[in-house]
């Protein structure tokens, strides 16, 4: 059952990350406000209390804040399996990767949707700081890539293009949506013709990449056996078992990241084939597109790419997609 204070405190803290707002202001807000921290609410409804003692119920940290922001709970997904017992005896635990979880889609009543959700961890992922003689970041920070290197475009303080590409972003934002309130099936089928066609070959490679990978490591784990096992029967060294455990261990965690990626991939694929829906229901969300606001702004873009200048003076020409 939703505690409906509580949940409007969660839907506000979502809320301000997608405003633009950073942790540090978020939690500034909630002590001014004197709204108290989770521990404190749940002693004053009567439920236990699982932390420590504290000294200012309103003392909200920013970890506190970005623990709340990375539950999927809050969509009402229910997720179990987070850790594994490895060792009964020593009862040593580790953390489970997304595949190994137990996932139950629907299962508690949801406090944010879904879309926010994802977009909140989007926000999440860049660093963010603010420039020299202002309070916040810029709002354009993590959304801007260069056309040639796939990198991350990083924010000068005297740069004067920022108002000409907002204006680029609010421009194809007003006429895309335009575009959905009055062709929202040719709209559903262009995008879903496209995704399935850009996307299909590259999960298919993926998920051989991934087979692969998977039978090394197995493959791995038996030569690390045999390898423990011939030291101790003194058959090879220690110099050699230390060398070649080194390596072994060096090339599974490689390809530990590598299936990693490559899950996030095809995730990031199943994905973006219900982007198209979630798309068009927050096209119909908004009544106003007259100006980019923050929020607008998180909610629409995945990325602007920006391609390299042509031409000089008054002709000098940007392409951006």
């Amino acid at each position: 059952m939703i505690d409906e204070e509580a949940a409007a405190v969660v839907r506000r803290i979502f809320q301000s990350v997608l405003a633009g707002e950073t942790i540090a202001s978020i939690a500034k807000a909630l002590r001014a406000k004197k709204i108290p921290i989770p521990s404190e609410h749940w002693k004053r409804t009567g439920e236990p209390v699982r932390a420590a003692k504290y000294a200012d119920p309103y003392a909200w940290s920013a970890t506190t804040i970005g623990y709340i922001l990375k539950r999927p709970e809050y969509t009402g997904r229910k997720v179990l399996g987070k850790t594994v017992c490895e060792k009964y005896k020593t009862k040593s635990t580790r953390k489970t990767a997304p595949e190994e979880q137990h996932v139950f889609e629907g299962a508690i009543p949801a406090i944010v949707d879904g879309e926010t959700w994802r977009t909140v961890q989007k926000i999440r992922e860049t660093v963010r700081r603010a420039p020299k003689r202002q309070n916040a970041p810029n709002r354009l920070t993590g959304f801007l890539y260069c056309a040639d290197c796939g990198s991350k475009l990083t924010h000068r303080y005297n740069l004067v293009q920022g108002k000409w590409i907002e204006a680029a972003i609010l421009a194809v934002i007003q006429r895309v949506s335009r575009y959905v309130r009055h062709n929202e099936k040719e709209f559903t089928e262009r995008v879903r013709e496209a995704s399935d066609q850009n996307q299909e070959k590259t999960v298919k490679e993926c998920k051989q990449k991934i087979s692969k990978a998977q039978k090394r490591h197995k493959e791995l784990d038996r030569l690390v056996k045999k390898l423990y096992e011939g030291n101790a029967t003194g058959k090879i060294p220690d110099k050699h078992f230390t060398r070649l455990l080194a390596e072994y261990d060096e090339e599974q965690t490689g390809l530990e990241t590598s299936i990693a990626e490559w899950q996030r991939q095809i995730e990031n694929w199943n994905a973006d084939r219900l982007k198209t829906d979630q798309f068009i229901r927050l096209v119909k969300r908004y009544t106003d597109f007259s100006e980019l606001t923050t929020p607008t702004l998180n909610e629409f873009i995945e990325k602007v790419i920006v391609h390299e200048g042509e031409g000089r003076g008054n002709d000098r020409r940007q392409r951006e997609e």
